[in-house]
């Protein structure tokens, strides 16, 4: 059977189960993992399937937006390879901010270098106060107990008179206009942090692209970097600058 039919079938088969793992198209069509995976890779650049750990599903599922802790209990095996990715990127003396999110918490746990560091999520600064090499900036203010979070006026203002060497933040869905949070307040900041920065790295898994949330908080045009940890299709890629460098963290 060629390639081709062999995705028609994955694709009938994926609206019937709902999803189809690796080891299912294995199975059926008696192939190797490898040309299973440049089957499923092949299948998700259709736009009718996403990957997902193991396998796929349908492009037309959707995820909901979880809160802080709801995302922490969420056994994404992904999120340890991103993080560390993410970590790769943190250079001595260099002047970070950091986004709450529950993969970026995972990165600073890694961080060993001497640099300065500013975010608005309590955790991050929890891990970080341990960490004696970084000059840490909590920025302040109202504290949203379900996403971990401080905001303020005043936290802007300060932003605003940054130039971070890198913003690292996440994003509760990505949608075909922009970077989307779920506050107000949290995009707010991605509004001015985007503005001050250097250069700006998303870290997003890409279940993201199927999510959507009410408040944009950063354009395509102004991310530098992604950092995800599936092959984009098309129609994903599009999204960004040609310029954007893409960081595709694979598990196998």
């Amino acid at each position: 059977m060629y390639q081709e039919q062999r995705i028609e079938a994955i694709l009938k088969l994926l609206n019937q189960r709902g999803q189809v793992s690796i080891k299912e198209i294995m199975q059926k069509f008696d192939i190797s993992r490898d040309t299973a995976r440049r089957d499923i890779i092949e299948t998700v650049e259709t736009g009718r399937a996403i990957r997902t750990h193991g396998g796929i599903i349908p492009a037309k599922q959707t995820f909901p937006v979880l809160d802080f802790f709801e995302r922490q209990k969420d056994s994404n095996p992904n999120r340890a390879l991103l993080a560390k990715r993410a970590a790769d990127l943190i250079k001595t003396n260099a002047v970070y901010f950091i986004d709450v999110s529950t993969i970026l918490l995972e990165m600073t746990k890694q961080i060993r270098t001497k640099c300065r560091i500013y975010t608005h999520a309590l955790d991050n600064a929890t891990i970080l106060s341990g960490q004696t090499e970084v000059a840490l900036t909590l920025l302040g203010g109202d504290f949203d107990h379900k996403n971990r979070f401080f905001y303020s006026q005043e936290s802007l203002e300060i932003i605003d008179n940054i130039k971070f060497d890198i913003a690292m933040i996440g994003g509760a869905s990505l949608e075909a206009d922009g970077i989307y949070f779920k506050e107000p307040e949290n995009a707010k900041i991605k509004q001015h942090i985007v503005k001050n920065a250097h250069q700006v790295v998303l870290v997003a898994e890409n279940r993201k692209f199927f999510k959507q949330s009410n408040f944009r908080g950063a354009q395509y045009a102004d991310i530098d970097i992604l950092i995800t940890d599936q092959p984009l299709n098309k129609q994903q890629r599009s999204l960004f600058p040609v310029e954007t460098q893409i960081i595709e963290v694979l598990s196998d």
